[in-house]
């Protein structure tokens, strides 16, 4: 019988380095489409969450796109919005990210808004209460899904006193009390070059 032959995928090359402040940067180049996407991986999630404050690994990454000393939020999606990219910022159980989308030509102007998302949160407070509030009207919304309410039951089962038994985005105990000083500390004491990694790949060279 006839089979159509296959061709072996080129093998991915990786390219690795080290910067002077200590974030590493893995490179990908891929020139088929004039487009690059990048992950900025901080070393730091839930499980970075101190006792009694889970939610706040969550809390901080939503905060992240909600304004900066030179940006309000309206203006950092204005801008990203503007060249067709998306940046986005969550917190999962063992890192947080920001990833962002953009065209080549765009890419220094996206990365501009992605710097200042990064390094120069300003953590409004009326966003540092607006976010405490949709997550937790989110978690009490949950508790009409039987699957979240058993996920929520089983973790703490299998996971004991590691803070993998709590929700990513905290709990209905937590969350009201966690406050912008917990989440500044936090940004400050893991959102650092040298407890990072920034994926790239793309159209673009190192």
């Amino acid at each position: 019988a006839w089979a159509r032959p296959t061709v072996a995928a080129p093998p991915l090359k990786i390219e690795r380095w080290t910067m002077a402040n200590g974030l590493v940067v893995l490179l990908v180049e891929r020139h088929t489409i004039p487009a690059v996407e990048a992950h900025l991986v901080i070393k730091a999630g839930a499980a970075a969450d101190p006792e009694g404050r889970a939610g706040l690994a969550a809390l901080t990454a939503g905060l992240l796109l909600k304004g900066t000393g030179a940006r309000s939020a309206v203006e950092i999606a204005e801008a990203i919005d503007f060249i067709g990219g998306s940046l986005t910022a969550r917190a999962d159980d063992d890192v947080s990210t920001l990833t962002l989308t953009a065209l080549k030509k765009d890419l220094p102007a996206a990365l501009d808004v992605m710097a200042d998302a990064l390094i120069r949160p300003a953590f409004p407070a009326a966003e540092v209460e607006r976010a405490r509030r949709e997550t937790l009207s989110g978690i009490r919304a949950a508790k009409d899904d039987p699957e979240d309410v058993a996920q929520k039951a089983f973790a703490p089962l299998v996971f004991g006193p590691h803070p993998y038994r709590n929700p990513i985005e905290g709990l209905e105990s937590t969350v009201p009390t966690l406050t912008r000083e917990e989440v500044v500390a936090f940004h400050r004491t893991y959102y650092r070059p040298n407890n990072a990694f920034l994926i790239v790949v793309g159209d673009v060279a190192p």
